[in-house]
Formats: C-alpha cells, structure tokens, sequence
C-alpha cells in the first residue's frame, strides 16, 4: 500500500487518507468545544467571571500559535505521520490531566496541552492531504477538511450538553458543585478515550502520497517538502500575507463568540443577559450554528470551483461575518426566553461566518504561493488564526465586564469583520 502505482489507486485512497486526518483534526476541536460548549458549568467548578472564561478559552490556542511557525519545520523533520501522532497524543495528555486534578493550575496546564494539536493540524492537514488530488479539484476536498473545527463544534456541543442535562444540570449558575464536577470529568475522560481510538486509526491507515493523478512525484510534498523554505518569499508576498491577516481579524471576532456564547445564552455569567436558557437547550443553539457551519465549508469551497472565484465567494463569508456580529451578543431582533426565533436567524450568520470563510482561506493558499511554499504559507495561515483566536477571546471576555454584551459587540466584534472586508479589496486584488 505503500507504493501506490496507478494514478486512479491513489485518487481512491486519498479519501481514505482524507478520513483519517479528518479524524486527526477533529480531536483538538472535540478538546476545543469541552471549555466554550462548558463554560458556564465549568466556572461553576473553578469559580471564575466572564474575563477569567475568555483566558480559559484562549489558552487552548497558546501553544498552537507558538507551534505554527515551527510546525512547518517539524512536519520537514519528522514527517507528517510523526507530527499528527504526536499532536494528538498530547491532546490525550491534556484530557487525562482535566479529568484526574481538580486544580485551577493543572486545568490551564492542560488546555495549553489540549491545544498543541490545533495549529500543528493546520500545517499539517492541508499539506497531508492536497498531494492527493489534482489541483483543479482540491476545492471539494479541501473544503471537507476547513470543516474538521465546525463538525467537531457542532456533534460535541450536543453530546457535552446531553452529559450535563443527564447529571440534572439546567441552570449551570445554580448547579451544585459536586454535578458541575462530575460532568466535567465525565466529558475529559470521554475525550482522552477518543484521543486514543483515533492516535490507532490514523497509524494503521495513514499512507504519504507518492504519485499524483497526473503522475507527478509528490513524495517530497507528502514528507512535508524537503526544499528549504523561503521564508521570504512567504513574508513578501501580499496576497498571502492578506489571507493571513483577513484569518486573524476573523478568528478574533469568531472566536471571542464561540468561546462566550453558552455563557451568554445561560443568563451572562454574573454580567447582564436579555435570556437565561438551560444548558441543553444552549449547547443545542450552539451545536446549530456549528452545523451550518460544517455544511458552508463545502459549499463554499464547492462554490469557488464552481464559480471560478475565491474573492467574492470570500466576500460572502464576510458579510455574514458582520450580520453575525452584529445581532448575536446586542439582542437587535429581540429575543427572549420565551421567543428564541432570533437565534434561528443568527446561527445561520454564524454558519457562514464561521463555515464559509475558513474554507475559502485554505482552499487559497495554494493560488497564492509555489507549491514548495505551501508548508510554510499554511504555517503563516496557521499562525495568524491561532494568534487572532488567542486574542480575540481574551479581549471579549474583558470587555463584557467592563461594558457588558452589547456595547463590546459594537467595539470588538462588528469592527473586526468590516476590517476584514477592508483587507480584501486592498490586499487581495488580484485573487481572482
């Protein structure tokens, strides 16, 4: 299996290879989602306010956003098979410390560990799966994959916010200690055996590419490109340094939501909330964003190819980036406890936001760069999503207590996304 010949073999087994990377990916979104889909159940147990929850949030994206520069060079050294086993392997490391030491030192510890997996997976994804497929129809593949955050955010959600609602937790505010505790360890111990299940899959299935469907030798590609990076040319290229800081702007708005938004829909945290949901019905609302979400990714990557156009697909993204935040933390439609439909309307914002244009960045990043760049341009990617989510969750979190909801909506989030649209009609012109 190793040494696949025929150009139609590979084409097959690059779905398979698809699948296991796939899965790969979806351990540090399952890890991801334990803290945003949790939030509220899990300050209940450490007994922390909405700032503290946004540093809780983006820790989970320190080490990722360290490891994305050099992640490039670790897939170089030790090959993609090495690097995607050991990135899961410590996100398994992570889970087994959340679930075995209630200390608020060991829980941060471990969500930096539990996100080592999420930027190296960035570098490693695309690059391990691209070679597969011919240029002209990685859009759909690709655009599979810009879904391995969205699905993980939308099954894990539901099954993190069935766990508590079986141990009677509705109001996660009012919720003892001892059941908050207990779902938290449940859903780290659920996560740790999955980690392992997939670190199995992915070992005995996991193939390089070697001959594409044109028959060219990609077995430098699927080792992670053993030319030497140019790293200049990656930092003077405009287009991909755009794509970069389109991704950044975009992250820090997303995920400053993503990391909030159960605590928001729970009552606010200890700060002011039009509605206060119980926590399944929260993690469900969530779960249906995230939906949405795994659906636009391929659609939009579909769409591209369809359309022969990534700019203004890109551009679709963002304007339901700046509907999204626009209505979800300033209550503008009106929602209350007993009429929810309002949500029904902005989860379908947030699937585009948080779907689409992830799936348009990567699905661009070998438009703008040569082929030996593409570890190093994904590196960049990356590094700059990872920094933005870093930074984003932290200043939301810090900015609902200090001015509440709405009003750090208007600040944070609406700026972030017309930024975004900015950058795109600037710097990428010329994408076509």
């Amino acid at each position: 299996m190793e040494n696949i010949a025929k150009p139609v073999k590979q084409a097959a087994y690059g779905w398979i290879v698809l699948l296991v990377v796939y899965l790969s990916g979806l351990t540090p979104g399952a890890n991801m989602a334990k803290v945003t889909a949790l939030a509220p159940v899990v300050a209940n147990v450490y007994h922390y306010d909405v700032g503290i929850t946004g540093l809780v949030v983006a820790l989970f994206f320190l080490l990722g956003f360290l490891l994305a520069f050099p992640g490039a060079g670790l897939v170089k050294k030790f090959g993609l098979r090495g690097v995607i086993t050991a990135m899961v392997i410590c996100g398994a490391i992570g889970s087994f410390l959340g679930a075995m030491f209630v200390d608020f030192n060991i829980f941060l510890i471990s969500r930096v560990f539990e996100g080592a997996a999420f930027g190296i997976m960035g570098v490693a994804g695309p690059s391990a799966i691209a070679p597969w497929f011919p240029k002209t129809k990685r859009g759909l593949p690709l655009g599979i994959w810009a879904t391995w955050v969205a699905l993980a955010m939308c099954v894990c959600p539901i099954i993190y916010g069935a766990v508590s609602d079986a141990n009677g937790i509705l109001n996660p505010m009012e919720a003892s200690y001892e059941i908050s505790l207990l779902t938290v360890q449940q859903v780290w111990w659920g996560n740790f055996i999955f980690d392992i299940v997939v670190v199995i899959l992915f070992n005995v299935l996991y193939r390089d590419a070697k001959v594409n469907l044109y028959g060219e030798d990609t077995s430098e590609d699927a080792k992670g490109y053993d030319t030497k990076i140019d790293w200049k040319g990656i930092f003077t290229n405009p287009l991909l340094i755009a794509l970069a800081l389109i991704f950044l702007v975009d992250e820090l708005a997303f995920m400053a939501i993503n990391g909030l938004f159960t605590t928001y829909l729970t009552g606010g945290g200890g700060v002011e909330a039009p509605i206060t949901l119980n926590m399944l019905d929260a993690t469900l609302l969530a779960s249906a964003a995230a939906i949405l979400g795994a659906l636009m990714a391929p659609l939009f990557g579909w769409l591209t190819d369809l359309l022969k156009t990534k700019k203004w697909v890109l551009f679709a993204g963002l304007i339901g980036g700046v509907l999204f935040t626009a209505t979800v933390f300033t209550n503008i439609l009106g929602a209350t406890n007993e009429s929810i439909w309002p949500f029904y309307i902005i989860v379908v914002f947030g699937g585009i936001a948080g779907g689409g244009v992830p799936s348009v960045i990567w699905g661009s990043i070998p438009d703008t760069v040569k082929p030996d760049q593409i570890p190093s341009a994904n590196a960049t990617v990356a590094c700059s999503q990872n920094l933005g989510m870093l930074i984003g969750a932290v200043a939301m979190g810090n900015a609902v207590m200090s001015l509440g909801w709405a009003q750090a909506s208007w600040l944070v989030l609406v700026p972030s996304y017309i930024i975004c649209i900015v950058i795109l009609f600037i710097g990428l012109r010329k994408l076509k």
